[in-house]
């Protein structure tokens, strides 16, 4: 089912003379417009918001892929595993007759031709291979017939169950001579192992005939970190491996990371940052706590190095940046209330009585915006979905009909307001600085802006 009630649409010259005979009005070329569903092309690429008919999920499809699947049964179906089968049955209904074209006798005859080898040929395969096939003729079908049969090389093992097409991929006789030829192919012999240890300029303790298999765990002691005790590696490890012992890395690692304290402090500083502590950091992989310049009430942690992957550091400044975007898009929506705060207001400031004015929010604007994401259930972000922009301007419009008209004071008191109070400032700031005003308390300030 369709929830989208409009999308929103970029003007190009290919769908111009389209969306003008359905009367909408040509802007420019790249500039979004609302547009009501049922004017849409049909091989539009917008994604919709669409409820799948099987789950209820919410899911966005391209517009012309959801009238594609709607060809057969008109239902709209998300992408799940559980929901696909069920639409691929009323299809397969609808064309086939049956719910699954394997069950028709042409599709069995199909699937059984192509992957059915001749018995004797599975006999033989069996008798090479030195096992003793227990499933008859009567019940192989395919390469994926499932077949018994005991082992002679392992009787222990008892019964074990495999395919033809198993059977042909795998060296040995069965799975478990299968791991022992790979075992025994990637053996060395205990001498050169034991050697390997020594040229790395570790000290075994092992004697070269305890060795079994690459990936067996060695022990042996390094001679830079004797106090870390007896520590294991696999020779697999060993061979690729730059350093000793794990702690031989890490103090490299830890080398290669550091840099300069005093460099570490100016490229906080470049980023609007700084330390919290100077002597917690050690290198730039280790997590460092800061405080923003911007917002120093709030102690931040991240490392130097993650901090360089990031266009903004502070998550604070980018929640800012993100509500400013969304503050300058959605104030073309608010022109009535723009209109009934001035008209509360006799078009004039409530303050001084001039006839140039700002227009103040009682209650913040950024925390309407918040409202309407986190009644959403949206994440404050860079970007947006046209319908998510959508479905957040009609909220942010009905949350100012819910809340108090904004009044108009002048730009300068404007300003002055807000170098005092957050950007988040409530109705009794307000009100509290109008008094403050009143009393005289800001004469001397206002004199000395221009």
């Amino acid at each position: 089912m369709i929830i989208s009630k409009t999308l929103m649409i970029r003007w190009n010259g290919f769908t111009r003379k389209w969306y003008e005979e359905k009367g909408y009005k040509w802007t420019k070329v790249n500039e979004y417009f609302e547009c009501k569903i049922e004017d849409v092309q049909i091989n539009s690429t917008v994604r919709v918001e669409v409820k799948c008919d099987y789950c209820g999920e919410i899911f966005y499809p391209e517009y012309r892929q959801l009238l594609s699947a709607r060809k057969i049964v008109n239902k709209d179906c998300c992408s799940s595993r559980k929901c696909m089968p069920l639409k691929n049955k009323e299809v397969n209904l609808i064309k086939r007759g049956v719910e699954n074209h394997m069950q028709l006798e042409a599709s069995q005859e199909l699937f059984r031709k192509m992957h059915q080898t001749p018995f004797y040929e599975v006999e033989e395969l069996f008798i090479n291979k030195n096992l003793q096939l227990l499933t008859i003729e009567s019940d192989y079908q395919n390469e994926k017939s499932r077949l018994l049969f005991i082992c002679n090389n392992h009787l222990d093992q008892g019964i074990q169950e495999t395919n033809h097409a198993n059977l042909l991929r795998i060296k040995g006789c069965c799975n478990y001579g299968k791991g022992e030829l790979s075992a025994e192919s990637l053996k060395l012999d205990g001498n050169i192992v034991y050697q390997a240890f020594i040229d790395k300029g570790i000290i075994p303790q092992f004697k070269p005939e305890e060795y079994n298999k690459n990936n067996q765990m060695l022990p042996y002691i390094c001679p830079e970190h004797k106090d870390k005790g007896v520590q294991y590696k696999n020779y697999a490890t060993l061979k690729v491996s730059n350093h000793k012992c794990n702690y031989c890395a890490q103090e490299f690692i830890n080398e290669t990371l550091r840099t300069d304290i005093n460099e570490i402090i100016e490229y906080y500083k470049s980023r609007g940052l700084t330390l919290v502590d100077i002597n917690e950091y050690e290198n730039k992989a280790k997590s460092t706590r800061f405080r923003c310049i911007k917002h120093p009430e709030h102690i931040q942690v991240s490392t130097c190095s993650g901090l360089e992957n990031t266009k903004i550091p502070c998550e604070y400044c980018r929640v800012e940046n993100s509500l400013t975007k969304l503050n300058k898009y959605l104030r073309s929506s608010l022109s009535q209330w723009k209109l009934d705060s001035k008209k509360s207001c006799d078009n004039q400031c409530i303050l001084t009585g001039d006839k140039k004015f700002d227009i103040h929010h009682l209650q913040s604007y950024n925390a309407i915006i918040k409202e309407s994401i986190k009644t959403l259930n949206i994440e404050i972000k860079d970007k947006y979905t046209p319908e998510e922009y959508i479905n957040i301007k009609k909220l942010v419009v009905e949350l100012h009909i819910k809340y108090p008209l904004g009044v108009c004071i002048s730009n300068k008191i404007h300003n002055l307001f807000h170098s005092l109070y957050s950007k988040e400032s409530s109705i009794e700031d307000f009100y509290e600085f109008k008094r403050r005003y009143e009393l005289g308390e800001f004469k001397e300030i206002l004199k000395d802006i221009s």
